[in-house]
């Protein structure tokens, strides 16, 4: 049986994703599509300094989200 992320795991594989498609470049925007539970991972990852989301742009890593990635990948 298939586990369900929590909005906290979401939001760490959101912030992953932002980060290869900017080509871990912070300030860089990216649009998004998602769903009401992505949502509450944006809202999570806004709440922390991680992201910026714009509803015209986007979202984009902050300093504080490239922070948090490379964190996790070392």
């Amino acid at each position: 049986m298939a586990t369900r992320l929590t909005t906290e795991e979401l939001a760490q594989h959101l912030l992953r994703r932002v980060y290869e498609a900017t080509n871990g470049r912070p300030m860089h925007w990216r649009t998004l599509v998602t769903t009401k539970t992505g949502m509450k991972a944006v809202e999570l990852a806004v709440e922390r300094g991680w992201l910026l989301a714009e509803s015209d742009q986007g979202v984009c890593l902050t300093a504080e989200g490239w922070a948090e990635v490379r964190k996790r990948l070392s």
